[in-house]
């Protein structure tokens, strides 16, 4: 299934397993999206964080950084 809410998915350490990053118009559809991902059988569990405010956002990699 397509959620295009969902903008980035990453395979983390730790006690979760994995980190989404989802752009929603509000809450009331960052709920949907919860209850959508939460009907997938292999999704046990799920916590939210809310970014209050951003400083810095950008989709560019320095390949100077890469090498």
């Amino acid at each position: 299934r397509v959620e295009p809410d969902v903008l980035e998915c990453h395979s983390v350490t730790g006690e979760e397993c994995y980190l989404l990053k989802v752009r929603v118009a509000d809450t009331a559809n960052l709920e949907k999206l919860l209850e959508r991902l939460r009907s997938y059988t292999l999704v046990a569990k799920s916590t939210s964080s809310i970014v209050m405010s951003t400083f810095k956002e950008e989709m560019k990699i320095s390949m100077e950084t890469i090498n």
